[in-house]
């Protein structure tokens, strides 16, 4: 019964990590990044944002398939144990 809530805990924190990290890497460089071409409105901070939702997007899919797969499998066992 132990093993959900810790497990949960120290999945949350690595993505939610690397998410926040991504996010000001990509502010910085959306500030102050140079065009893509001579007169061209699109910088390269745009294409790193871009780049940094698709990472978020990506990130929660692959959290949330594990979140179904192990901690479903972790509440219907503690399910079974208390209905004994």
């Amino acid at each position: 019964m132990k093993k959900l809530p810790r497990t949960r805990v120290s999945r949350n924190w690595f993505p939610s990590a690397i998410a926040l990290r991504s996010r000001f890497h990509s502010s910085g460089h959306g500030l102050f990044a140079a065009p893509l071409a001579e007169g061209s409105p699109w910088t390269w901070g745009i294409i790193g944002g871009w780049i940094i939702q698709i990472f978020a997007f990506l990130i929660t899919g692959v959290y949330t398939a594990r979140a179904n797969g192990e901690f479903d499998s972790l509440i219907k066992s503690i399910v079974a144990e208390a209905t004994k």
